[in-house]
């Protein structure tokens, strides 16, 4: 059984809206972070106002070169979890948007 929360008009809708808030608004990088450095390193610059716009070229390259499926590695292999858009996990924790790579 598979679980569809969007159509895919709904998720072009979504990705054409991402697209364009990071090109006109952009992203706010405390200057201490390091990353506004090395995004400057891949030919992107902060504005006078400090923010870091991606133009939508340079989102859509990095998109694909993404890697297709994420693994969130446990200390036990059989609980490893695979992010590959096939299976769907639940915790109560949240802290897969914490893990570091």
């Amino acid at each position: 059984m598979r679980f569809e929360a969007l159509t895919p008009k709904e998720k072009d809708r979504i990705h054409e809206g991402a697209l364009e808030v990071l090109a006109e608004v952009g992203l706010q990088l405390p200057a201490s972070s390091g990353v506004a450095a090395r995004l400057a390193g891949a030919g992107l610059r902060l504005s006078d106002d400090g923010r870091l716009r991606l133009p939508r070229a340079v989102v859509e390259a990095a998109l694909r070169r993404a890697p297709r499926t994420v693994r969130l590695g446990a200390r036990d292999p059989l609980r490893t979890a695979v992010l590959d858009g096939t299976r769907t996990y639940v915790t109560t924790d949240g802290c897969g948007s914490k893990t570091i790579d």
